[in-house]
C-alpha cells in the first residue's frame, strides 16, 4: 500500500474506535471534508461509519464515481433496506 492508502486505513481506525468507546451505532458522515478525510474522495452522497467492519458508500454523483463498494442512491430513502 501507499502512504496515502495507510493514512486513509489509519483515520477510518480511530473514528470506529471513538464510535465503539462511546457505544454508538455508528456514524453517517455527509460534508465534503470528512467524506475526503476518511476516503480520500469527494463525492455527491453520504458514508455510514460502522464502529467496525467496513463503511458503506452511498453515492448519488458522479454516476461513474470509483468508490469500492459503493451503493448509487437517488435520494435517501433508497438507503433503507
Amino acid at each position: 500500500m501507499n502512504d496515502f492508502l495507510d493514512d486513509l486505513l489509519v483515520r477510518r481506525q480511530r473514528v470506529q474506535q471513538a464510535l465503539s468507546d462511546s457505544g454508538a451505532d455508528g456514524a453517517m458522515l455527509t460534508s465534503d471534508v470528512s467524506l475526503f478525510y476518511l476516503t480520500g474522495r469527494v463525492f455527491n452522497g453520504w458514508l455510514y461509519l460502522p464502529p467496525e467492519g467496513a463503511p458503506i458508500s452511498f453515492v448519488r454523483r458522479p454516476v461513474d464515481c470509483d468508490v469500492p463498494d459503493a451503493v448509487k442512491v437517488h435520494r435517501t430513502d433508497d438507503m433503507l433496506p
